[in-house]
């Protein structure tokens, strides 16, 4: 039922309103447990229906399970009434059949979809019982595929519903929820074409002339996700460059099916056997499949059952649905100009019904995650599985041309064996260098892929002379310069080079942080990388000459002088400086009897900055912490003497540390 108003306005165009004949329906809410078994539930309402009611009840479920499980339910309890079916997949007859009045005094139970959701009227039907749930197809354009969820039944669509128990006379509609939830639900039922696969659609657009979906003023906006999956469909197969349709686009946009078998077709050429299988497998595709279990996947075992069929051989499945696919495939044969020659059908199937299907779905290549296992990964990363009794898992690489997303791993309906050579027109070798986590370097591999997803790829040796400066550049920015050998030993020397940059701007030193070095490496490190392949290789890198190599001749001449890594005490030891990269003073950690007979505090930084003196006991604890060591000598030595004398009584503490003699070890008192 369309949204008369709002398309009114878009196409400022008149609404004539014909009302039909509707009795009036009386509602009963009997509310379920959302928790319960749906089949469970509906059987124990059916028996309060029968005790209040006459007459047929119509029973709307979500799908084929729920039917299927509420029939078993009623049949094994003996319950009074004449149980059967009505649901998409079933033939026409089938479907006729259901929808005829009782012609006995037995009343009759219709367990249904959707599908009876429409005008149309069933005899003798007064009492409807509504689940409160439907389940839609939902596309998802990440992966392509359509997935069936079950969701809340919307507001339009109960009352539809509720009409199929008024249109002979008056009705009882008994609904599965609280009364107070019927205000929740959504008002209308999404429109299709916000949860449709929009490819055969955005192609119509372009043959009409369009040349931006976006920009197009649409009665209900699809998203932005689903166009853009449409048109990255299109390019694949060729039939768009950018925004124009090209000349096979033109060509398939005058097929009236959807833009894959048109692909199909293509790929068959002037080859009039393949152009007759290509008319089985579009029939096969867009028809009901004929083999309801679907515990076996494999479209060429369908392909030969209707072959079987044609040649009047009696076949064990649905003969109605294959009368349909005969049908349809007939008439693809008067469009292609194709007649039904004899030919070896059989290894036709098995030698090309792979390849015809991947020219038609190249994004719907499935590998094999191991071997014997029921899981195929496609090119976008999905997970899609087959029965796990299906015999096609003996082929590594599949073509699928129907399956369920899923909400974690999808399930394979329909699938057929690939060889991959037979597909050179869609995969594509390349040699390819890859960074190897587990040997932490790059690698050279040939790698054969169609799409994204990768077919085959196997080591091959590193050819000489090759580009790999940019990949490890790129590995280095991707895990820092920590994990390439720019690590804690270097730390000291970055703080000197950061001390410089803040203390004496005016000389320009260049930036150390790890943000500009990362940020820079084409700049700085990029000269010292050639042949460098591996992460050891990164680590075996000069790592102090490179971070020097950034200063200029003049600055490099300075460095040492104005920070100085060690610096030499009066007892004749060379002790390391300790920097830090925020401008500090540099300490000096040093034991107290190595600097007697120092007057003045050491300086860096051309006599600017002075040394902070952290003063140790023989046993290298602190004793004192000063940025004035003369100052200490006069006031604060005596008292820290005392302690000293009585801790360490072998060793020697001056009364006049600034004329004593500095000594590394124990110096006996005199």
């Amino acid at each position: 039922t369309l949204e008369t108003e709002r398309l009114s306005s878009l196409l400022k165009a008149p609404v004539i309103k014909s009302l039909g004949r509707q009795y009036p329906v009386t509602f009963k809410y009997v509310p379920t447990s959302e928790s319960g078994n749906l089949a469970d539930q509906t059987v124990f309402i059916l028996n309060r229906v029968f005790r209040e009611t006459t007459g047929d009840v119509l029973v709307f479920l979500p799908g084929t399970a729920e039917i299927k499980k509420s029939a078993i339910l009623l049949e094994q309890r003996n319950f009074p009434a004449h149980v059967v079916m009505l649901y998409g997949d079933m033939s026409f007859s089938a479907q006729q059949q259901a929808l005829k009045s009782s012609q006995t005094s037995i009343r009759k139970i219709i367990l249904s979809t959707a599908i009876a959701e429409t005008s149309l009227t069933i005899e003798g039907i007064n009492v409807v019982v509504d689940s409160g749930f439907s389940r839609v197809p939902q596309f998802n354009p990440q992966s392509g595929l359509t997935r069936l969820v079950t969701v809340p039944v919307t507001l339009d669509r109960a009352n539809q519903r509720a009409g199929r128990a008024g249109r002979l006379g008056p009705g009882i509609c008994y609904r599965m929820w609280a009364e107070h939830k019927t205000g929740l639900l959504v008002s209308n039922k999404k429109p299709e074409v916000m949860d449709a696969d929009l490819v055969p659609g955005i192609l119509e657009l372009f043959k009409w002339g369009a040349t931006d979906p976006f920009m197009l003023e649409w009665l209900d906006q699809p998203p932005r996700g689903h166009i853009s999956q449409a048109l990255e469909v299109l390019q694949n197969l060729n039939f768009l460059d950018g925004f124009r349709l090209t000349a096979k686009g033109q060509r398939a946009a005058e097929y009236a099916t959807h833009p894959r078998f048109s692909a199909m077709i293509f790929s068959a050429g002037d080859d009039l056997r393949k152009r007759l299988l290509c008319c089985d497998l579009i029939a096969l595709l867009e028809e009901r499949d004929p083999i309801s279990d679907r515990l076996n996947a494999d479209i060429v075992l369908r392909l030969k059952l209707l072959n079987d069929f044609r040649s009047g051989i009696r076949v064990p499945t649905d003969r109605t649905a294959l009368e349909r696919i005969v049908r349809l495939s007939d008439s693809w044969r008067r469009i292609l100009k194709v007649n039904g020659q004899n030919f070896e059908y059989a290894d036709m199937a098995e030698s090309y019904a792979g390849s015809l299907l991947a020219a038609a779905f190249p994004d719907r290549l499935g590998r094999q995650l191991e071997k014997w296992s029921n899981r195929y990964k496609i090119s976008n990363g999905k997970i899609l599985q087959l029965d796990k009794h299906d015999p096609l898992i003996h082929s590594s690489l599949l073509v699928i041309a129907e399956a369920d997303s899923g909400s974690a791993e999808g399930r394979i309906f329909l699938a057929a064996a690939v060889d991959p050579a037979t597909i050179s027109g869609i995969k594509r070798e390349d040699e390819v260098i890859k960074w190897n986590n587990d040997l932490e370097q790059l690698l050279a591999y040939r790698v054969i892929q169609a799409g994204t997803l990768i077919l085959d790829e196997r080591q091959v040796p590193m050819k000489y002379g090759q580009h790999l400066t940019d990949q490890i550049i790129s590995k280095i920015y991707e895990l820092g310069l920590h994990w390439a050998g720019l690590d804690d030993r270097y730390a000291q020397l970055i703080a000197r080079l950061r001390s410089l940059l803040i203390w004496r701007p005016e000389d320009l030193f260049p930036e150390f942080s790890e943000h500009i070095l990362l940020n820079t490496l084409d700049v700085w490190l990029r000269p010292f990388l050639d042949g460098i392949i591996s992460r050891s290789g990164l680590h075996k890198l000069d790592w102090e000459m490179i971070l020097l190599s950034r200063l200029t001749y003049e600055q490099q001449s300075k460095f040492e002088k104005l920070v100085p890594e060690k610096i030499v005490v009066p007892s004749g030891s060379s002790i390391r400086l300790n920097y830090f990269d925020d401008g500090r003073s540099p300490e000096l950690h040093v034991r107290l009897q190595e600097v007697f007979g120092l007057i003045e505090t050491p300086r860096v930084n051309n006599g600017i900055v002075p040394v902070t003196m952290n003063l140790l006991s023989p046993a290298f604890r602190p004793v004192q912490v000063t940025s004035d060591l003369k100052s200490f000598w006069l006031n604060t030595y005596f008292e820290v003497r005392k302690e000293l004398r009585s801790k360490y009584p072998k060793h020697f503490w001056p009364d006049n540390p600034l004329e004593a003699t500095a000594v590394r070890g124990v110096k006996r008192r005199t």
